[in-house]
């Protein structure tokens, strides 16, 4: 009985130490299945928080991307307004409303200079518009002065305040202009003082002697014949009284000396590539090194050695001091025919004296550029502000064409129409009658417009780019025109002897053909140079080339002509 009583409870501990066992092993198992959720919501939080972060960081990578344009658009759009706005500024002078010319002035006196000036432009005047003065350094702002508000059409009162000379005479103030963001505009004025001091003003006018008259002046001819040597020394003095005194001119020559002297060019600088016929505004920047001022009716003329604008001749609007620079302009129209070509010009004054530099312009009058100098104008095309700003804006425009089908040529034809400022780019000029040839051959996309300048000869733009070809095609013509139409039922002998006089022929054309390559290899090409400078210009299939080269005896410029406009 004890033994079964122990055995019992042992198997009740047993079982005891088994249940809490179990119990362990799921209280250990629930909070490993606890700590898996834990790490997994963990996981999930920190990917949750990447995420919003990320979501974050996109949001205001777009919202700064789109404040960028939105700066970039308004600034884009003030620049446009501030263009519009200058453009519109002008102002033309009406009178003098005190100090007119020649008015009299003490010394060392503070006064006011007032000026009617009217508003002739298309923009009012803000506080913007200000009054500047013409000095050696350029444009200075007068700070006493005073600008009104006017309206387009309105006229107002310009001021300014200054001190008179300190020596008496006349004196000129240097001339004033109305000014917005730096840059001058409309008619220009001045005021002239006659300084005097008080001494001048206090001195009493001096009366002059009255006239005599003739019976007095007889009488006293005849008392001075009879004093006789007095009379000779009289005559004498007075004779050498007469006489001018050589230094004193030649200082008043020395005094007014004229010059001009080159100091940059400020468009088509030498060496410049244009079109044949192309218009051209040539301009210098010229300084007045003399010591006057040039006088009104200067001329710029043509001198002897230019190879166009030969019987040139522009005469000078504005007044040029000594000292000041200006650009020196002329309209010019590049010559039709090409190569180097140079003008040369010259001041000359209303006396018929030429003074200062030479100035010239030297451009290379060329059809077709090579593709390094058309890629060089396409990025100075690009690279123009202006230029930029037109294509953005008809960007709708240009995409509108294209979906329609346009070719590149007409759709530079409506851009032209719309931004006709574009013409006068060289960009435009070269590349323009290019398209309206190229154009006739295949259609064009705009992104493969330099692309295919460089590879044109791979391609068939004109008659004669690949003459091998032709000569197959013709070839091929000729035999079908040889070859009758229908064959009735020709008899085997007849088709026998006509497939073996066939294949005779046809082994004869080739071995000539092979003769004749293998000649052409071993013998130097006979226009070597030419065919290297058409290389440099872009052109690789070189062998349309120099069948073309070999046809026109090595001309370039007619090879050009037929691959561009079709002409034999």
């Amino acid at each position: 009985a004890e033994e079964a009583e122990a055995k019992k409870k042992a198997e009740a501990e047993a079982k005891k130490k088994a249940e809490a066992q179990k119990k362990a092993e799921e209280e250990k198992k629930a909070a490993k299945l606890k700590a898996v959720e834990a790490r997994m919501q963990a996981e999930k939080a920190k990917k949750q928080a990447a995420e919003a972060e990320k979501a974050a960081r996109k949001a205001a990578e777009t919202a700064a991307k789109k404040a960028k344009m939105a700066a970039k658009k308004a600034e884009m759009a003030a620049k446009k307004a501030k263009k519009v706005y200058r453009a519109g500024l002008s102002s033309a002078f009406v009178k003098d409303v005190n100090l007119v010319d020649g008015s009299e002035v003490d010394i060392k006196t503070k006064l006011t200079k007032k000026w009617i000036l009217k508003n002739n432009g298309k923009s009012p005047w803000t506080d913007k518009v200000y009054l500047a003065k013409m000095t050696k350094g350029g444009l200075m702002k007068v700070e006493n002065s005073k600008v009104p508000h006017l309206k387009p059409g309105e006229e107002g009162e310009v001021s300014v305040s200054f001190e008179t000379p300190t020596k008496p005479g006349k004196h000129r103030s240097p001339n004033f202009f109305l000014c917005y963001d730096g840059k001058k505009f409309g008619d220009r004025f001045w005021t002239v003082v006659q300084a005097k001091s008080a001494a001048q003003q206090d001195r009493p006018a001096q009366e002059k002697p009255p006239k005599k008259s003739y019976a007095q002046t007889a009488r006293k001819a005849a008392e001075d014949t009879k004093k006789g040597a007095d009379t000779k020394q009289t005559e004498t003095i007075t004779k050498e009284k007469k006489k001018p005194d050589l230094k004193i001119e030649e200082k008043k020559q020395q005094k007014c000396q004229l010059g001009a002297h080159f100091v940059k060019d400020v468009t088509f600088p030498d060496d410049v590539l244009v079109a044949p016929g192309q218009e051209m505004k040539k301009t210098w920047l010229i300084k007045n090194t003399g010591n006057v001022s040039w006088p009104l009716g200067t001329k710029l003329i043509s001198l002897e050695g230019s190879t166009f604008a030969k019987s040139f001749t522009t005469v000078l609007a504005d007044e040029v001091k000594a000292g000041e620079q200006c650009n020196l302009s002329v309209d010019l129209v590049a010559p039709l025919e090409t190569g180097k070509h140079t003008a040369r010009f010259q001041l000359i004054a209303p006396s018929g004296e030429k003074f200062g530099h030479k100035y010239w312009i030297n451009v290379q009058v060329s059809k077709f550029p090579s593709k390094v100098q058309l890629k060089e104008m396409a990025m100075n095309f690009l690279a123009d502000e202006e230029v930029v700003a037109a294509l953005q804006e008809e960007v709708p425009t240009v995409a509108k064409e294209i979906r329609q089908g346009k070719k590149l040529a007409s759709i530079m034809e409506v851009l032209l129409a719309k931004r006709p400022e574009l013409k006068k780019h060289q960009f435009v000029i070269f590349i323009r009658p290019f398209l309206q040839s190229a154009e006739r051959f295949m259609g064009l996309q705009l992104d493969t417009l330099l692309s295919m300048y460089s590879f044109w000869a791979m391609t068939p733009f004109a008659a004669g780019a690949s003459p091998s070809q032709a000569a197959s095609n013709a070839q091929g013509s000729d035999q079908k025109q040889k070859c009758p139409a229908v064959i009735k039922t020709p008899a085997p002998a007849m088709e026998k002897t006509k497939n073996a006089t066939s294949q005779e022929s046809k082994a004869k054309a080739a071995q000539e053909s092979k003769a004749q390559e293998k000649k052409a290899k071993q013998a130097p090409f006979k226009h070597q140079k030419e065919l290297k400078q058409m290389k440099q210009m872009g052109f690789k299939n070189v062998g349309p080339i120099k069948a073309l080269l070999l046809k026109h005896k090595g001309d370039v410029q007619k090879v050009m002509n037929e691959l561009f406009n079709g002409s034999q």
